[in-house]
């Protein structure tokens, strides 16, 4: 991830200075790296990114071989109509284990299913899929019908046995479920309340969680929020591959905002709570973060982190005060609920449980206990008094 930042850095002041590292004097006829011009630039930039020149050389070299690799790329693709493609393998599976990225040729027009046996054979991998921006790719479908282009960086993720036969035997059972689900879900928006849209919204990205359990990751995504899309991608060490990341975050923190309000007020009027949601803030944050560290802008990660560190600060709470809300007779559960709903203030953490208690339901009394007939009365269908049976314990 710190090359990543390195090459991000080098790439934006690169581009302001407009030095283009695939031609000369950076790069030769032979495609081959102009030494002396390419150590006087680290030298230069080393400096101005506070790293040294070592270090600013190494990404130099690594950036000038991406932008003269999709040079040749962009080539081709313009004479031949074949793109390439930046694949994201399996760990298990790479070539080079320190090298995350694959190549592949082909042209678009092509259906996935030929592009996935090619990947099967060229690394021994048997059931796959491929995923583009959190989508995964339809095998009986073209590459460019889904969005492919050229220098299009995809995921591949293996599939086990048990999946593929679920997927093969339910596929157009779940494509039916999926279409009318989300054809129920936007006429619920449109026909419900605010409070009840709010309600369903809840329970549709639990649905949607729970297919993740179950690994039914092609059902769950639409079902999931942006926020897991990335948080998958981050979870596989791939964000690099997932070209809209920063957009998708957007979005989510905007529907965020929406949904439960500025200081989640509205969340707080359905829940009474927000400590499970505040969570999902946490993550928010933490995803921004590490998406502008990898685009090289360390100011605005080292922002979204400070926030990360606050909201931390406020989940984590205090042991003294769990123990003194328990002391009243709260459960752990309302101490830790409470006192996240009023940001650790004790008096109000108390105050708000016992609120919440007033308001909840009343315990359901106890069923009034039957009387069962012996077996005796098995001939008459009649029991005499003297041998009803009250929970099974004769009456006398």
């Amino acid at each position: 991830m710190a090359e990543q930042n390195t090459e991000a850095k080098l790439k934006n002041l690169l581009k302001q200075k407009k030095i283009q590292l695939w031609n000369p004097p950076y790069t030769d006829d032979d495609n081959q790296p102009g030494q002396q011009h390419m150590e006087e630039l680290a030298q230069h930039c080393a400096p101005l990114l506070g790293l040294s020149v070592a270090e600013v050389g190494g990404a130099l070299e690594s950036v000038r071989v991406q932008a003269v690799n999709r040079g040749k790329g962009n080539k081709t693709y313009r004479e031949t109509n074949v793109a390439t493609l930046e694949l994201l393998l399996p760990r298990d599976s790479r070539k080079d284990p320190k090298s995350k990225k694959t190549y592949l040729e082909t042209r678009l027009d092509v259906l996935v299913q030929e592009v996935v046996d090619r990947i099967g054979d060229d690394h021994g991998l048997k059931y796959i899929k491929l995923i583009l921006n959190g989508k995964t790719l339809c095998v009986d479908q073209r590459l460019d019908e889904q969005g492919v282009k050229n220098h299009s960086k995809m995921m591949v993720l293996k599939v086990s046995d048990a999946e593929l036969k679920r997927q093969m035997s339910e596929e157009e059972q779940k494509k039916k479920e999926q279409n009318e689900s989300l054809q129920r879900t936007q006429k619920g928006f449109q026909i419900l309340s605010e409070r009840g849209a709010l309600i369903l919204a809840m329970g549709f990205h639990e649905k949607g969680r729970s297919l993740m359990k179950r690994k039914q990751y092609d059902n769950a995504l639409c079902h999931l929020l942006q926020l897991d899309i990335v948080w998958c991608y981050r979870a596989l060490e791939a964000l690099s591959c997932l070209d809209d990341g920063k957009s998708r975050l957007r979005r989510a923190e905007d529907c965020f905002l929406q949904c439960y309000g500025e200081q989640r007020e509205r969340l707080r009027m359905i829940k009474g709570n927000t400590g499970r949601e505040e969570v999902l803030f946490l993550r928010l944050y933490l995803l921004q973060s590490l998406l502008s560290y990898l685009e090289g802008n360390d100011g605005q990660a080292q922002q979204q982190l400070s926030k990360v560190e606050s909201l931390f600060s406020r989940l984590c709470l205090d042991s003294e005060k769990m123990a003194q809300l328990m002391a009243l007779g709260f459960s752990e559960r309302e101490a830790r609920l409470g006192l996240r709903a009023c940001q650790g203030d004790l008096e109000a953490a108390a105050n708000h449980i016992s609120s919440r208690r007033q308001v909840a339901p009343a315990p359901a009394p106890a069923p009034a206990p039957q009387l069962e007939p012996t077996a005796s009365s098995a001939s008459t269908g009649k029991t005499p008094p003297h041998l009803w049976t009250v929970g099974g314990t004769k009456c006398k």
